[in-house]
């Protein structure tokens, strides 16, 4: 029996998630493991602020979130 293209479409969805999953699986430790205990309880600190004041995190965010941590390297 032949795949229609709705069956293909969403193995390759499912496969696309399967993957994704293992990506954030292994990436999450790595990245904390790889980040200094400043540098996360900055992003934490940045996080409870943005949350606080009913902000999205974005890529708009980004620049002040560097802004914000080299300034705390200065202390």
């Amino acid at each position: 029996m032949a795949k229609t293209d709705k069956d293909a479409a969403a193995d390759k969805k499912s496969a696309a998630k399967l993957l994704g999953r293992l990506g954030g699986l292994v990436g999450g430790p790595a990245r904390a493991k790889a980040l200094s205990p400043a540098r996360r309880k900055a992003i934490a600190v940045m996080g409870g602020e943005s949350k606080r004041d009913g902000r999205k995190s974005g890529a708009g965010n980004k620049t002040s979130m560097m802004k914000k941590t080299s300034a705390s390297k200065q202390k």
